[in-house]
């Protein structure tokens, strides 16, 4: 059987601001951070554009430098003209002596490609009180090139504020900075992650929000593995008080991700067998390998982070489950059972109407 190791399906911090900024919502929450004037002018119903493959094909590859994240976003203007600007938004997570000329240069490039208003937004996502770099310069007697762009420093934002506001966006800042705080302090961060996470089960947000919220604070807030399983059982314990039952839906994709990822290594694991022995059976013995291998563990997976523990005997009983159609069907019983007791029910019947009569 392929193992995946749960530990591989947890993304990075720098995954987590991918993430925040490719929600609408949130890209709309930090213009107006920076100029809420400008986010009046933008026609926010009209949606926005993620442009990253045009980002990546304008690029400047002569400036280098550490970024999280960049993104080009197209959005409107409520003019009712076909007017549209863009957003270059750019996180950086550690001081680059390069930043400021970096910026530049995608800012012209952009420009260069769309003839379009470019607004650039940096986001210091770093720890350096003193690195807050806004504009860069070049020139030679009279003759000068000025460029200022916008910039969001983690560290300066006001709490209290962001989470007055009652945004999942602001809720989700402010653990972006205190991720940062307590960088080399884990019994704060379990702190902080704990309360963060109970302000967003008891704000109302509905099942998705929440479900995001949860998600990303575990890649941004992440634990050791002691710790990571402390606040796994308190949490479960604010649910329950609560009576909700969500998974982080951030998760979800990943699960789906590597189910993808094992159909198509199975897949090619079954044409390399096919080939080599000159057999069909070789192709579809190796597809089907990594289909159910993934499932298995996508299972297990949705089954520790619903449930905790999963016992030995229950891991056991599903890795011998071999079945495709049985696995899919475990899978969404894995998500709505409620307890491991109410699924082994599940799996039992299941298993039953499996077997010849």
């Amino acid at each position: 059987m392929r193992n995946v190791a749960i530990s591989a399906l947890v993304p990075r911090y720098d995954t987590a601001w991918k993430l925040y900024v490719e929600t609408p919502d949130h890209v709309r929450y930090l213009i107006e951070i920076v100029d809420k004037e400008l986010g009046n002018l933008l026609d926010w119903d009209r949606g926005v554009e993620y442009l990253d493959t045009e980002l990546q094909q304008i690029a400047p590859r002569s400036v280098t430098g550490r970024q999280i994240v960049d993104k080009l976003i197209k959005v409107y203007l409520k003019n009712g003209k076909e007017l549209w600007i863009l957003i270059h938004i750019e996180i950086q997570s550690k001081p680059d002596p390069n930043f400021e000329e970096r910026l530049y240069a995608y800012n012209a490039a952009i420009w260069l490609r769309y003839r379009r208003t470019v607004l650039t937004l940096a986001i210091l996502a770093d720890s350096s009180p003193k690195w807050r770099p806004s504009r860069y310069e070049r020139g030679i007697g009279k003759s000068r090139v000025v460029f200022e762009f916008n910039t969001i420093k983690v560290l300066d934002l006001d709490e209290t504020q962001l989470l007055e506001d009652g945004s999942p966006a602001g809720l989700i800042l402010v653990a972006f900075k205190r991720a940062i705080l307590t960088r080399r302090k884990q019994s704060l961060r379990l702190q902080a992650r704990l309360e963060l996470a109970r302000l967003a089960i008891e704000r109302g947000y509905n099942d998705q929000q929440v479900s995001e919220i949860l998600g990303l604070l575990e890649w941004i807030m992440q634990l050791s593995e002691q710790m990571e399983q402390e606040f796994q059982q308190m949490l479960e314990q604010i649910k329950r008080e609560h009576g909700i039952r969500v998974m982080p839906s951030f998760m979800e994709r990943e699960l789906r991700k590597q189910y993808v990822e094992g159909y198509e290594e199975g897949r090619a694991e079954g044409r390399a067998e096919g080939f080599n022995e000159g057999r069909a059976e070789g192709r579809a013995e190796g597809f089907n390998e990594g289909r159910i291998a993934t499932l298995q563990t996508v299972i297990l997976t949705s089954l520790q982070t619903l449930y905790g523990g999963v016992p030995a005997s229950l891991i056991e009983r599903i890795q011998k489950v071999r079945q495709y159609d049985l696995l899919l069907s475990l899978q969404q019983e894995a998500l709505r059972s409620g307890s491991l007791d109410a699924f082994e029910q599940k799996l039992n019947a299941l298993i039953s109407g499996q077997e010849p009569s």
